[in-house]
């Protein structure tokens, strides 16, 4: 696999998108495939799982097999006995706005498929895992039941004796009244099975250029602020990693393709932020304003300040302090709505962020460079593939509460940087705006990408092979950026 090649494959039946509903877990394939492992076992409709299928055709992964019962599309990265490690997109169980979460997670029948052809390479000798790292709020159980994960492990339980688990990589989760409300407590789970690693990258760290006021600035909204700096100060940049993931041969990558408020986009890069068992030690941004040389907003802001001092005494305090904090902070965000800002960004979802930035090209170093214990070495330690679920992209103000886009892509390579700069093509946006894509080209040491753009190819099944330079004119969804980034990061053509 070239990691300059990155795939693009377009559903051409639009019709598709009006029968996703009917797409039922466990998601069989709806056709008997020379190498589908389940013959007799089929959907009545499933054309995810075909999609699947013709984009590794399109990546012309064993291409000289296609069609064969012996094709093994993954094989050059899977092989018998392997730790497989699948990463999903499984953010939270519902969306923010009442929308369609079909456009927050990574859909199952994705997940289904690549796991087929997983199954397919390992021979059913080796261990899978499908994992991730939620919101504190999310309920992972029901995030299982929309993706249909329960049905998926069942089916493979029932029909194989390949081992797959299912695991929630959180070592806590938040204890909320109703959704959306305050966070009244946590709750220990039990966690990755297999353990965490602590992984210290020190001078390593994306974060190594800011200086000890910069780090004390650190945050992460309704995190404790005092347990962000024993992970980050002068000394240390340390991260609390899933064993699982850091125990993998190889590690399928499987994001939601979505707009994001705090990096601008999220795909492959920015879905390594789930292999993190602990979200107190994953700087999101610096508290105070770019004036000051932070980037939690831009301008000079009394009135933000004292929201974000109340943020922290919230989070930092028990009780009556807790208590009234919660209340002011609320009071005075609502009242916002009254108030003519210089600026309109909050809580570091605009442009100027660079803080996530550094956090998520931080966990991608981690995956592809750090051994099971933790330790970085000059090369990759594990094999790497994205594949990115783009049939519905979550459009405007996303993670959480995106609208629904009816793209039909599914795009993959084994780059996540370069897969993620052909994400931005397609969504309209400009690489050079989004710093986890500009920053990804000087990653301290252990560079992503060590070409430019003009050596990307992309392979599609509509027009053949293109150039990243010609994408834009072939492809571009014009999707509507987040408020923080609206007007900055569109593409000019």
């Amino acid at each position: 696999m070239n990691d300059s090649i990155v795939a693009l494959y377009e559903l051409t039946d639009k019709s598709v998108f009006s029968k996703l509903d009917s797409i039922c877990a466990p998601f069989n394939a709806d056709s008997s495939y020379p190498e589908y492992p389940f013959p007799g076992k089929l959907s009545d409709y499933n054309p995810i799982y075909a999609a699947v299928r013709d984009l590794f055709k399109t990546l012309k992964l064993d291409i000289e097999n296609y069609g064969k019962e012996d094709w093994n599309p993954l094989g050059e990265l899977i092989s018998p006995g392997n730790s497989v490690v699948i990463k999903p997109n499984l953010v939270r169980h519902y969306h923010g706005s009442g929308g369609d979460i079909g456009c927050v997670l990574t859909s199952g029948a994705i997940i289904r498929a690549v796991l087929d052809y997983v199954y397919k390479a390992t021979g059913g000798e080796g261990k899978v895992v499908i994992g991730d790292a939620p919101l504190q709020s999310a309920d992972f159980e029901v995030v299982k039941e929309i993706t249909g994960l329960n049905h998926i492990k069942s089916f493979y339980e029932l029909n194989t004796s390949q081992p797959v688990e299912v695991m929630d990589f959180r070592q806590e989760c938040a204890i909320k009244e109703r959704e959306n409300s305050v966070i009244k407590g946590k709750r220990r789970l039990a966690g990755d099975t297999a353990g965490y690693v602590t992984v210290e990258l020190g001078d390593m760290s994306e974060h190594n250029n800011f200086d000890s006021t910069e780090i004390k600035r650190f945050r992460v909204t309704q995190y404790d602020r005092k347990k962000m700096l024993l992970y980050h100060n002068e000394e240390n940049h340390r991260y609390v990693i899933s064993k699982s993931a850091l125990d993998a041969d190889v590690f399928i990558n499987l994001p939601k393709l979505k707009t994001h408020k705090k990096a601008g986009l999220t795909a492959s890069l920015k879905n390594l932020v789930g292999i993190n068992g602990s979200k107190d030690c994953i700087p999101h941004h610096r508290c105070g304003s770019m004036q000051d040389g932070y980037d939690e907003y831009l301008y000079r802001s009394f009135r933000k300040r004292i929201i974000s001092y109340l943020w922290d005494l919230e989070n930092n305090s028990d009780g009556i302090i807790r208590a009234l904090a919660s209340c002011l902070s609320r009071y005075f965000t609502y009242t916002n709505r009254f108030f003519k800002f210089k600026d309109p960004y909050f809580e570091g979802s605009w442009w100027g962020n660079k803080t996530i930035a550094y956090s998520i090209l931080d966990f991608n170093k981690i995956i592809k460079f750090a051994d099971c214990e933790g330790n970085l070495k000059d090369s990759p330690q594990r094999k790497y593939f994205t594949l990115i679920d783009a049939i519905v992209v979550g459009d405007g103000e996303g993670p959480l509460s995106p609208q629904p886009q009816n793209s039909g892509l599914l795009i993959a390579g084994c780059n996540p940087l370069t897969a993620d700069l052909v994400c931005s093509s397609v969504m309209g946006f400009d690489y050079k705006k989004i710093p986890t894509l500009s920053c990804g080209f000087g990653v301290r040491n252990y560079p992503f990408f060590d070409r430019s753009v003009d050596d990307i190819v992309v392979l599609t099944n509509v027009y053949g092979q293109v150039k990243f330079s010609e994408l834009a004119d072939r492809y571009n969804y014009h999707l509507t950026a987040p408020k923080g980034w609206r007007g900055y990061i569109e593409s000019r053509k």
